[in-house]
């Protein structure tokens, strides 16, 4: 979908009015009794700026540097590469889907495929968003694509949040 400047502009327009008269008298007051803005959610909703589509896409490319090995240091490679992106769909307010394709070199210059070969992992996975706290439950299967040097299958979830003290609340 081709957004013109005219379009582009109004939206801008309208979430900047909503913000204004609607999100900023009660922000502060939201954040410090820990609430979800539940009536601020129905509002976006009504304005039709909530539940868009949306997807989200990351990428993310580095070096390991593994130091020293007491198994096979003789083999061990000095640095190992590894690249991945993911994108994330919020289906709804609470849920999503996302999934990820990793990739890195191996820690082991060796012709045994287990433990000299590179790895590509593709996870699939999901994210619920609580309400009443804030924490996001993430999940995902993983599954590893070409060799044998890493767990055929795994399982991933995790518990992510902002953790604040009884004085941050009052």
């Amino acid at each position: 979908m081709n957004v013109t400047d005219e379009i582009r502009s109004e939206i801008v327009d309208t979430v900047r009015k909503f913000v204004e008269r609607e999100v900023v008298p009660v922000a502060s007051e939201l954040e410090h009794r820990n609430e979800y803005p539940q009536a601020l959610v129905d509002r976006l909703k009504e304005l039709g700026l909530f539940g868009a589509t949306s997807i989200g896409v990351s990428g993310l490319a580095g070096v390991l540097v593994p130091g020293n090995s007491d198994v096979l240091p003789a083999i061990q490679k000095d640095t190992v590469a590894f690249a991945g992106a993911a994108a994330a769909w919020r289906a709804t307010e609470q849920f999503g889907i996302s999934m990820e394709l990793y990739a890195q070199s191996a820690y082991y210059d060796s012709e045994l495929d287990e433990i000299g070969d590179h790895s590509i992992q593709l996870a699939v996975g999901g994210l619920y968003l609580t309400r009443a706290n804030g924490l996001r439950l993430s999940f995902a299967l993983i599954e590893d694509l070409f060799s044998d040097s890493t767990t055929d299958m795994a399982m991933q979830f995790s518990v992510s949040g902002v953790i604040r003290s009884r004085d941050a609340r009052q």
